[in-house]
């Protein structure tokens, strides 16, 4: 039961470190956010790499929320004598491809500024 559960965290881990007001008062120097060369050179360059890609974070990150709140709701309410660690599993990629993406995102704004 503790594979769900920690499956579970993950968008919420995610949806908190790359969230531009954390990584804002955390800083570039610190273990959240998008560290790479080109994102760490200043903080107004870190600042603005972190808001320009929060949205192609956050979109991904909901949608993976969504499964893992349906796969809750049909384990606890309907019921279900087993959790679909498949569908639980497949929520982890659209975090995973919104991170990437973001990345991508944050790295050309930082080269850009």
């Amino acid at each position: 039961m503790i594979g769900p559960i920690l499956i579970s965290l993950v968008p919420i881990l995610i949806l908190i470190a790359v969230n531009p007001t954390v990584a804002e008062k955390v800083g570039p120097n610190s273990f959240v956010g998008f560290r790479f060369p080109s994102t760490m050179l200043d903080r107004e360059i870190w600042r603005t790499s972190h808001k320009t890609a929060w949205p192609w974070v956050i979109v991904p990150s909901l949608a993976g929320l969504l499964i893992i709140v349906y796969v809750w709701v049909d384990y606890f309410i309907a019921n279900s004598n087993e959790i679909n660690f498949g569908l639980l599993l497949s929520s982890v990629v659209p975090v995973i491809a919104g991170v990437v993406v973001g990345a991508i995102v944050a790295v050309r704004t930082a080269r850009a500024v």
